[in-house]
């Protein structure tokens, strides 16, 4: 929580500087050098804790096919064939035939 605080402050301190004079300097330094130095010191522990984790392939397999936000990435395949992939994975949905809007 004190690195997501001292995002705060940086940006505020950041944000009322006035061109080249920045009189909040010395607290955007401290707030940056802190975050820095938590974030440095908690590397090892979170190290140790991610260490050994293995995704299941077939879950991640599940939920992409799954999920309707792919259909963004098809888009350059076509409408047609992209509603067509999308529309398969959620049962009852029915492709559209045009993008309202699109010329």
């Amino acid at each position: 929580m004190k690195v997501i605080a001292n995002d705060a402050i940086i940006t505020d301190a950041a944000s009322r500087g006035t061109m080249q004079i920045n009189e909040f300097l010395p607290l955007l330094a401290h707030a940056l050098l802190e975050s820095l130095d938590l974030l440095i010191n908690i590397n090892g522990l979170l190290t140790e804790h991610v260490c050994g984790i293995e995704a299941n392939k077939n879950k991640c397999e599940e939920f992409f096919n799954a999920s309707p936000m792919i259909i963004t990435a098809l888009l350059p395949l076509g409408l047609a064939n992209t509603a067509g992939r999308s529309s398969s994975s959620r049962p009852g949905a029915r492709a559209p035939t045009a993008i309202p809007g699109a010329t």
